[in-house]
């Protein structure tokens, strides 16, 4: 990331623009509106994010809605998808486990 107060922006050689908004793609993979809204809410321009701040969204959802049981309760399995996907949650590979988790 560049920092206008750190660069010199005219000597700065911009060769790509990159376009973070990951909307549509979220909304293709995701067949529910709970996980579209949930990934777009905390991961918004991610296709993938690692299992710890995954989970940490789905505890702070929990939180949020007053179900921190829910949370509690589902640590075990979340340990276990954790390392079924090589503690990498992806849109593309984890669409199915994602909307069935939020």
């Amino acid at each position: 990331m560049l920092h206008p107060w750190a660069y010199d922006l005219d000597q700065v050689d911009f060769k790509y623009i990159i376009n973070n908004d990951l909307t549509a793609k979220v909304c293709a993979h995701l067949r529910t509106q709970h996980a579209q809204v949930f990934w777009l809410t905390h991961f918004k321009c991610q296709a993938a994010v690692s299992a710890d701040d995954f989970f940490g969204a789905l505890k702070e959802t929990a939180m949020v809605n007053k179900v921190p049981e829910f949370y509690v309760s589902a640590l075990p399995g979340f340990q276990q998808l954790a390392i079924q996907t090589d503690f990498v949650i992806s849109l593309e590979a984890h669409a199915d486990q994602i909307a069935v988790l939020v």
